[in-house]
């Protein structure tokens, strides 16, 4: 898969490890696994949020360094189901709600045909800007 940085390799499903199941709260389902020689990521689903999907993303090489938003747009592109129709999010909380314990990123991946009521929207009036 192309990703704007070269050729990574291709996906592959792979088993969540026992050490994620038994961090689990019990108020989300990790309901796919996925890896390359870059990342692993791992999708889940809440209860509380039905038609969302969480893209938790790990470097394989464990480094802090970010994806960027290529990669990460790649990423919901390929593994989240509709993920090329569908809007994704990264969210940079207020101080009070960080938790900084892993390096991981998180897309938040909105149900299908859900509209952000913000963003850019080329084409619309006000030169596609929507606030």
């Amino acid at each position: 898969m192309k990703l704007g940085t070269g050729t990574e390799s291709p996906w592959q499903d792979c088993t969540v490890p026992a050490i994620d199941l038994a961090r689990r709260q019990g108020n989300d389902t990790v309901v796919a696994a996925h890896r390359n020689l870059t990342y692993i990521v791992h999708r889940r689903q809440y209860r509380e949020l039905p038609g969302f999907d969480l893209l938790t993303v790990k470097r394989q090489d464990e480094t802090a360094q970010h994806p960027g938003w290529k990669h990460l747009q790649a990423i919901k592109d390929r593994l989240a189901p509709d993920g090329m129709e569908r809007f994704g999010v990264e969210v940079f909380p207020p101080r009070q709600f960080v938790v900084d314990n892993y390096d991981l990123w998180h897309v938040w991946v909105y149900p299908l045909g859900h509209e952000l009521g913000f963003g850019f929207h080329p084409g619309q009036q006000g030169g596609g800007l929507r606030i």
